[in-house]
């Protein structure tokens, strides 16, 4: 049985069977095929305990589980040896089993030696952690410890409890700074924290409720107290023509037209609004303006690889399309240019019409000559 011997003896049974070729012993074969068989049972067995681990982000398990007597990984290294399809040849020819993993192998050892580097850096925020502790360090930065922990270990019901604590301890102190807080941005702030954290367990609703009416008295405000200072950093990027500015600031707009219910028309709205449109008419104007020169560009360069005729009018009724005089350069190139082509062009048709001319001619006094001779 695998209980019996090491699995690199067995493994080293069957390479120095295979090395000396010949007959074998049919009894030997089956002997090393059930102990190999048995031992590779065991070893999937473990595996698919590990792949269970993995897949429910339990990494300090299925490290666990590799780690056991004798080692999961150098198992299978030495069950999956070098001449393990010879032996399965001998194996099948002695009529015995010959086990196949029924797992995704490569999959679940790439999962594991994840799991080990996961494990390792768990050790290390670990061990930052109890410093924290011991050297008494404030709760937020425990906290923010502690959440990485957990980020690392999203299964850990320990470490989810850990920050659970410190979370309630952090919203007790949110909840006490909202109470004594007169200042408007300050209850925002606390707000927002309360809103947008994603705790491991929700805000109570009575604490909430409460901070939601401590921010309801002064959010009206703190609302415009920021609407007047972005309005005022709106004018000044107008003012400088800061086209990259007022683009940066319109996100900081919208979210606050969106907080404050500001509808269209709204008056409180209209010089953002036309801060705006401007933007959108410069931004309009700019593309435009670059269509323009890329046109020209277009034209330029067919000009410059000698393009065809047809393709130099198309390119240069693009041009005319945006509206713009065509540069007095430009202009005078073109012209020169397809009156060139168009006397190449005259030329071969006329070449064409003198050779249609001189071949008819040719033919004609032949015939002339070919009746007189005949007269004659």
């Amino acid at each position: 049985m695998a209980s019996e011997r090491d699995p690199r003896l067995v493994v080293a049974a069957i390479q120095r069977l295979l090395a000396a070729g010949g007959d074998v012993e049919k009894v030997k074969v089956r002997q090393l095929a059930d102990e190999y068989a048995g031992w590779m049972g065991h070893a999937m067995d473990r595996l698919g305990r590990c792949g269970v681990y993995l897949s429910l982000g339990r990494t300090t398990e299925a490290v666990y589980q590799s780690d056991l007597d004798p080692p999961l990984l150098t198992w299978l290294g030495c069950l999956f040896f070098a001449e393990r399809e010879q032996w399965a040849a001998v194996v099948d020819n002695m009529g015995a089993a010959m086990p196949r993993p029924g797992q995704d192998v490569e999959g679940v050892v790439g999962g594991i030696n994840d799991a080990y580097i996961t494990e390792q850096r768990l050790r290390e925020e670990k061990k930052a952690f109890r410093r924290m502790v011991l050297q008494n360090a404030p709760y937020g930065t425990r906290l923010v410890q502690a959440r990485r922990l957990l980020g690392l270990a999203p299964a850990s019901t320990a470490l989810k409890e850990n920050v659970r604590d410190l979370e309630r301890e952090e919203q007790r102190e949110l909840l006490e700074r909202a109470r004594r807080s007169k200042l408007a941005s300050e209850l925002a702030e606390v707000h927002n924290q309360m809103v947008r954290t994603p705790w491991v367990e929700p805000v109570g609703e009575a604490m909430r409720r409460e901070v939601d009416a401590l921010y309801g008295r002064v959010r009206g405000a703190h609302l415009q107290n920021e609407q007047t200072r972005l309005n005022r950093k709106l004018v000044e990027a107008r003012k400088r023509h800061d086209i990259d500015e007022l683009m940066n600031l319109r996100p900081d707009w919208d979210r606050l037209s969106a907080e404050m219910g500001l509808a269209p028309g709204d008056p409180r709205a209209h010089s953002a609004a036309r801060i705006f449109a401007w933007v959108d008419q410069q931004i309009a104007g700019t593309e435009a303006e670059l269509g323009y020169i890329n046109a020209l560009d277009d034209l330029q360069s067919a000009m410059a690889r000698g393009a065809p005729e047809t393709e130099l009018w198309e390119l240069y009724y693009k041009l005319e399309a945006f509206g713009k005089r065509v540069p007095v350069e430009v202009e005078q190139r073109f012209q020169g240019h397809v009156d060139r082509l168009d006397n190449r062009r005259k030329q071969r048709e006329l070449m064409v019409v003198v050779g249609v001319v001189s071949v008819g001619a040719t033919v004609l006094v032949a015939f002339l000559v070919w009746l007189l001779n005949r007269g004659g």
